[in-house]
């Protein structure tokens, strides 16, 4: 496998990542991961579950019937280092293991290694596939070598070659998370829907958070015990218990907030919603209103807390605010 992504300059990338953001927009089970540490975002699609290795610069994907997929990046000096490290893992994750160097497929690259193991009575088609990503650097662009691990049983192999195809080819060259995606709550089998443009996200160990670039609007999202069992679902009163505890704590200075109500009907059933604006500009913040949103949703042990602010006049913080808010869905089935 032999594929180089190339940033030539700011325009050219600018414009390529806008049309591939919006060939993504509408779909389902986009699930943006980052490589550590470097600007490349990979769609890593349900059900695959996503580990990250910060020192080795390693993301690491396996599939609940037994595929893995591992996206190795490294600089290009060195990288024969990387290749026999992920060989001897491999030989040291699977039994009876036999591994063939393959001749090198493109000038530069080096070879890899092909061969088969065994995990218990599983038979695994193992291989290191190299390639090359150029991402955007200070000094122009910097091409890295990366490596593909797979190991494929015959349950995953179509799983594992999908995914392996599809990674590099549809990955994104940014710092920025990539918008129009879905990201999901900590803690929680639920989603929120990140614009498509002018927003960043990031999850923390408890909390989700989108912010526009502009610095006007923020959504938060977490998951909070309010006075369910384990096995239900929180009552309305509670919620609105809850929703007042927050809204007291959260509200800028002058923000009168209304009583809770019933969400709108695009919002998940037992959507218990607060809303609130400041009476006069506040100090520091854009010029105009402060606005308020604080959202409750009911879910298995208690509910998702909302906490949507925007400052300004600016329509689309505005019209996004709430919008971002009532995108909340159960993760899709695989």
């Amino acid at each position: 496998m032999s594929l180089v992504l190339t940033v030539r300059s700011p325009l050219a990338f600018t414009f390529a990542t806008a049309c591939a953001i919006s060939l993504v927009a509408s779909a389902a089970d986009t699930r943006w991961h980052q490589v550590p540490g470097r600007p490349i975002w990979v769609d890593v699609p349900q059900p695959w579950e996503v580990g990250a290795d910060a020192e080795r610069t390693v993301l690491s994907m396996k599939h609940p019937r037994g595929g893995e997929v591992r996206l190795v990046i490294t600089p290009t000096e060195g990288a024969d280092v990387v290749l026999q490290l992920e060989s001897r893992r491999l030989e040291s994750s699977y039994r009876s293991v036999t591994l063939e160097a393959t001749p090198e497929k493109a000038p530069g690259l080096g070879g890899g290694f092909e061969g088969l193991g065994f995990a218990g009575d599983t038979r695994f088609n193992l291989q290191i596939a190299p390639t090359s990503v150029t991402v955007p650097d200070p000094a122009g662009e910097l091409t890295l070598r990366a490596y593909l691990v797979t190991a494929a049983s015959k349950a995953t192999d179509k799983d594992v070659r999908t995914l392996s195809r599809s990674l590099l080819e549809t990955a994104r060259l940014q710092w920025e998370r990539p918008g129009g995606a879905w990201t999901t709550i900590p803690g929680t089998a639920m989603q929120l829907q990140q614009p498509i443009a002018g927003w960043s996200a990031k999850v923390s160990s408890d909390v989700l958070v989108l912010k526009r670039a502009s610095r006007d609007a923020e959504v938060q999202a977490r998951f909070v015990v309010a006075g369910a069992t384990p096995d239900g679902v929180a009552a309305a009163k509670d919620i609105d218990s809850l929703l007042a505890r927050y809204a007291s704590g959260v509200a800028p200075p002058g923000l009168v907030a209304t009583a809770p109500t019933v969400g709108p009907k695009s919002a998940p059933k037992g959507t218990r919603v607060v809303r609130g604006e400041a009476q006069g500009d506040l100090e520091g913040a854009t010029a105009g209103p402060a606005r308020l949103l604080l959202a409750g949703v009911p879910v298995k042990g208690g509910a998702v807390l909302l906490i949507a602010s925007a400052s300004g006049e600016s329509a689309p913080a505005l019209d996004a605010l709430e919008a971002i808010a009532l995108t909340l869905r159960t993760t899709p089935a695989p």
